[in-house]
């Protein structure tokens, strides 16, 4: 069990399991560069006809003082799957 949180801002919360296709970029984590690389999974998944939820994310790894070609981040978007 995770330990409860010493401050009140910060909140602990259960998240359902859910299936996303991630598209990792080295630059900045901006909403430019987001809106970029989310355009290229999209595409992505367009091509190889998978469906998605439109519920799209981006994952920050690194602080915002690293230099952008050192930023790891990603776009992610739930996908539809069926185990068939």
């Amino acid at each position: 069990m995770p330990p409860a949180p010493n401050v009140n801002k910060h909140n602990l919360s259960k998240q359902l399991t859910k299936i996303a296709s991630t598209f990792e970029f080295r630059e900045r984590g901006d909403e430019a560069n987001f809106n970029k690389n989310f355009s290229k999974l999209l595409e992505i998944l367009n091509s190889e006809k998978i469906g998605q939820k439109r519920n799209m994310e981006i994952l920050r790894y690194d602080p915002p003082f690293y230099q952008p070609f050192l930023q790891r981040n990603e776009v992610a978007v739930e996908i539809e799957w069926n185990e068939s």
